[in-house]
């Protein structure tokens, strides 16, 4: 396996978990039935305890390592995110109405006395200029679902009278899988 090492470092944070699986799919595939194989792993981070529980067939244990990262983070199943995508021919026109939006619910938050929500970004997308526009995106994150939820209802309103960016399209994706 070549370049495994991107999945330590991706803007996913499921992405040592989905690493994991591959690795242990590809392993699978390597030894069946009365034939022994072997799976060998290109690594730059040979000492990395993840790839280390891995390596020992120590999946209990990488599972709760994993578990402990994201509830450190507050990150699923600990906590619950809201996903503001926007895209825009323009550089930065993308980055800027997402700007925009994060004063809105800094403002909200605030004037709400809702210290459990918090936004990260705005952030370039993990591919950034796709089909001639640029991406952009905004995490909003907080501890309780229904409190994101109801929150992002309050805000939607708000969003969709940010001025000055008519030609930036933008979605709201609540519980995303993937970030792309």
């Amino acid at each position: 396996m070549v370049n495994v090492d991107s999945g330590f470092f991706s803007a996913d944070f499921r992405a040592m978990e989905k690493t994991a699986q591959l690795i242990l799919q590809v392993a699978g595939r390597a030894g069946r039935e009365s034939i022994k194989g072997k799976a060998v792993i290109q690594t730059e981070l040979s000492d990395h305890p993840l790839l280390h529980l891995l390596s020992e067939e120590n999946y209990h244990a990488l599972g709760l390592a994993i578990l402990q990262e994201r509830q450190e983070q507050n990150l699923p199943p600990y906590g619950f995110q809201a996903l503001i995508r926007a895209d825009s021919h323009q550089p930065r026109e993308a980055e800027q109405f997402l700007h925009r939006v994060r004063e809105l619910l800094n403002w909200h938050i605030q004037g709400l006395n809702l210290p459990h929500v918090s936004p990260l970004g705005p952030l370039p997308a993990p591919m950034e200029l796709r089909a001639g526009r640029f991406r952009s995106q905004l995490w909003v994150s907080c501890v309780n679902r229904k409190m994101l939820h109801h929150f992002m209802t309050q805000v939607l309103g708000g969003i969709y009278e940010v001025k000055g960016f008519h030609k930036v399209r933008w979605s709201l994706d609540m519980d995303p899988t993937d970030n792309l």
